[in-house]
């Protein structure tokens, strides 16, 4: 009796954390950048979370620089780690439509996280990190 208790409570949880990763998996769905089409990226010049640095929002048109920031944010979405809590405010926000993102960008690499998950960070290497700095730069007139 004990031991049927027993693989009923293991096979509840294993359940209800497979449905789980299914919620997270269907919420974070429309999430991949690679299948949209966008037009224009708004990029804010960031002080703090909750302060934008005054007259810093640009918009980019230029359809090679959005190809190339949105492939790099959307392949990067698959090297999601846990973020830790003290972050060090970002550099820049990112909207992408609805889809919002705070980015730290610098020439030894760089990472972005999605507004919606504070939970989660993703790393971006030292290349893509300089190549979307140099976009970055180059729309904001630095």
């Amino acid at each position: 009796m004990m031991r049927s208790f027993v693989y009923v409570v293991v096979l509840f949880l294993i359940l209800s954390a497979c449905e789980g990763r299914e919620e997270v998996g269907d919420e974070r769905g429309d999430m991949s950048l690679l299948e949209k089409d966008l037009e224009t990226i708004i990029i804010t010049e960031v002080e703090t979370f909750n302060e934008r640095v005054p007259d810093s929002t640009v918009a980019i048109d230029d359809q090679e620089d959005i190809e190339t920031i949105q492939s790099i944010i959307g392949k990067g979405q698959s090297s999601r780690q846990p973020s830790i809590s003290d972050v060090v405010d970002p550099d820049y926000e990112f909207e992408f439509g609805k889809l919002n993102y705070y980015v730290w960008l610098s020439e030894s690499g760089g990472s972005f996280q999605d507004q919606r998950d504070n939970d989660h960070i993703y790393p971006l290497y030292k290349v893509e990190s300089q190549e979307m700095l140099e976009i970055v730069k180059e729309a904001l007139n630095e």
